[in-house]
């Protein structure tokens, strides 16, 4: 493997974990104010920012697992190379985290949303327009989650660092 093409993976490895890491904690630090919105609004709002994230996230993950794989797999001792096995399995984790942590809130407030598209033709059908009380408290628990789901990335980036600049 060239110095070249390692430093090259090691730039996409570092710049993809840090980016997904701060991705997914943006989601987070937005929900204060689509809670503001009106519930049924607030759904709809997560909701858009769900398929922005499960449309994009999923693809930044494998491009960092991928580059953290080979660079662990080229990595010239045992310790890099099972510091940054780890930080690979630290960014692909958030494909099981959100599968099992976070699915049951996801699906609700998927739900919520899809409610509160009615535009008003939910209440006819006999469906009740989501509370305030219930999508609040989904959105906070959502919120927390995800702000766990950031620290695989997080973390991945912290000892890619710590493996490529030998701290």
């Amino acid at each position: 493997m060239s110095d070249t093409t390692t430093r090259v993976v090691q730039a996409v490895a570092l710049g993809s974990s840090s980016f997904l890491a701060g991705f997914i904690t943006t989601f987070s630090v937005s929900i204060p104010a689509i809670s503001l919105a009106p519930p049924p609004t607030a759904a709809q709002i997560w909701r858009a920012l769900f398929n922005a994230g499960k449309g994009r996230a999923p693809y930044i993950a494998l491009l960092s697992t991928a580059s953290y794989a080979y660079l662990a797999y080229h990595a010239s001792s045992t310790s890099e190379r099972a510091a940054l096995a780890a930080a690979s399995a630290c960014v692909i984790a958030i494909v099981p985290y959100t599968a099992i942590a976070m699915s049951g809130t996801n699906g609700r407030l998927l739900e919520l949303a899809a409610r509160g598209s009615k535009g008003g033709n939910g209440e006819q059908a006999g469906l009740k327009e989501p509370s305030a009380e219930e999508v609040g408290a989904l959105l906070r628990k959502w919120t927390g989650l995800n702000y766990v789901r950031a620290m695989g990335p997080a973390i991945a980036a912290a000892v890619g660092f710590w493996v490529v600049f030998g701290w």
